[in-house]
């Protein structure tokens, strides 16, 4: 099931909100498990004895940590079997994902192996390990206390509004929400406000966008012109951009519906003048989760080298970084490309970047930026260097294909140069500029408040049917670009 889906708006969302507007303070927590569970294991039952295992095993595991408290070395050595184990499980399926069931053991059953191929991994499986680890290491290192209820743990591990793409939440900024939390009719309506939002972004920009961008890379070869290239290099940025963060929108928009508050992932990351700062703006819950998982202990651990500390565990971050998105080449090429730009922005070079005119600060980190989007999103490397050729404006082996293969990469449909436009003008920060606009006028009375958020909300729900009916209208549901991560 997929927040995008026909199933999970017209039936799933709406008959959750009725039982959880409906039930009372003490049934609100297990009507959202109960929807979790059914969420999760929607046309993926197989997975649900799994993730029983891993959630027990973590739950117990948390337990020993702080009852080892005092005793360092045990403590030690079970926080590194909870790394190691959750680690594990993670990169068994991220290589099913990059090399298909071949990549599996010979001697295992083939009902496994079929199941396997079908579903590749659990919903939302790397997210949820990487909560799991923030979590033992927020034990060991005293942050938080380990979770007594196994009751609350599950619904900490399992709440579907972050399972599927995040963002990435912390036990310790959730747990006091499980337990307490404001759930009224104002968060309700502000969550489905967002939630809307979050929609039209995913299936009114990302989703026409991908009806030309994804034909081109599902081409053995870029076979098409310099220009075409270049738009669909642009087309893809806005693409990630707009699916992922629109499924963040909707995500945050779920929480706050039951009363939850999660992390904000995405703050308008095409208008950075670095990269460094592009990872304070672009998924900021995964940012954040290297920096104080992995860089701060590295840091630690590696604080008496003398020679390049601080750009070696930079880079060594972002090809973790790359890893955690696939285990190919690459995506360790795409996490390679942003750490060595993160090196070179410490060094006096990168220093001087600073104090150029603020436009070619901008069109730097848009050229790093656009060139790790090429390993990101090619299947292969020959088609990410053809690709790069074709950006530089080589013609050499380009071919004339059938109409049915090319299309529609020749007819750019004029939704589609629509969707383009409008996702170029909202990567740029227009809506908080028009949030000051919108407060002003808000401060003149209350007419001026009434009419407004009647006008907001009738344009909200003319978008949502807009929506809708795009969904209606398509043979399948374009799933999140970031549910296969």
């Amino acid at each position: 099931m997929y927040f995008n889906s026909i199933i999970f708006l017209i039936f799933f969302l709406p008959i959750f909100i009725l039982l959880y507007a409906v039930a009372g303070q003490k049934q609100k927590n297990l009507v959202i498990l109960v929807a979790s569970v059914v969420f999760f294991t929607w046309n993926q039952v197989f997975f649900l004895p799994l993730m029983a295992v891993v959630i027990l095993g973590n739950y117990y595991l948390g337990k020993a940590i702080e009852k080892k408290s005092e005793q360092v070395k045990k403590k030690r050595l079970l926080l590194m079997v909870g790394w190691v184990v959750n680690l594990l499980l993670l990169f068994f399926f991220k290589g099913i994902v990059a090399y298909g069931v071949g990549w599996l053991p010979k001697w295992l059953p083939d009902w496994l192996v079929n199941t396997l191929n079908q579903y590749l991994m659990p919903l939302g499986f790397s997210y949820i390990v990487f909560q799991l680890i923030s979590y033992l290491v927020d034990v060991y290192n005293g942050i938080c206390e380990s979770e007594k209820s196994l009751y609350n743990f599950t619904f900490y591990v399992m709440l579907f509004p972050k399972i599927m793409v995040g963002p990435i939440v912390r036990y310790r900024d959730l747990f006091g929400q499980i337990i307490e939390r404001q759930s009224n009719s104002r968060g309700m309506a502000d969550g489905i406000r967002r939630f809307i939002q979050g929609l039209v972004k995913k299936t009114l920009i990302a989703d026409t966008i991908a009806y030309t961008i994804n034909p081109a890379f599902a081409l053995a070869k870029p076979n098409f012109s310099t220009g075409i290239a270049w738009f669909v290099l642009i087309g893809y940025a806005l693409q990630l951009y707009f699916d992922f963060s629109g499924y963040t929108d909707m995500a945050i928009g779920l929480g706050q519906m039951m009363g939850f508050r999660f992390m904000e992932n995405f703050n308008y990351p095409y208008i950075s003048k670095s990269i460094a700062e592009f990872w304070r703006r672009w998924h900021i819950s995964l940012s954040t989760w290297f920096r104080e998982y992995v860089f701060y202990p590295l840091e630690f651990s590696r604080r008496k080298f003398k020679f390049m500390v601080q750009p070696l565990n930079i880079f060594i971050v972002f090809l973790l970084t790359g890893l955690w998105h696939g285990i190919t080449l690459n995506f360790i090429l795409w996490g390679g490309v942003h750490g060595i730009a993160l090196v070179f922005e410490l060094t006096a070079w990168g220093k001087k970047l600073k104090k150029l005119w603020a436009p070619l600060q901008h069109g730097y980190a848009l050229v790093v930026v656009l060139i790790g989007w090429v390993f990101f999103r090619s299947a292969t490397l020959a088609y990410a260097f053809e690709f790069f050729a074709r950006l530089a404006g080589s013609r050499t082996g380009i071919t004339q294909l059938p109409f049915s293969v090319t299309q529609p990469l020749p007819i750019i449909e004029h939704s589609v140069w629509l969707a383009f436009a409008l996702g170029i003008l909202f990567s740029m920060p227009i809506v908080p500029m028009f949030r000051k606009v919108w407060d002003r006028l808000m401060d003149k009375g209350v007419g001026w408040r009434v009419v407004g958020r009647v006008g907001v909300d009738l344009l909200l729900v003319a978008l949502l049917v807009l929506s809708v009916a795009a969904l209606l209208s398509r043979a399948t549901v374009i799933t999140s670009v970031y549910q296969k991560f």
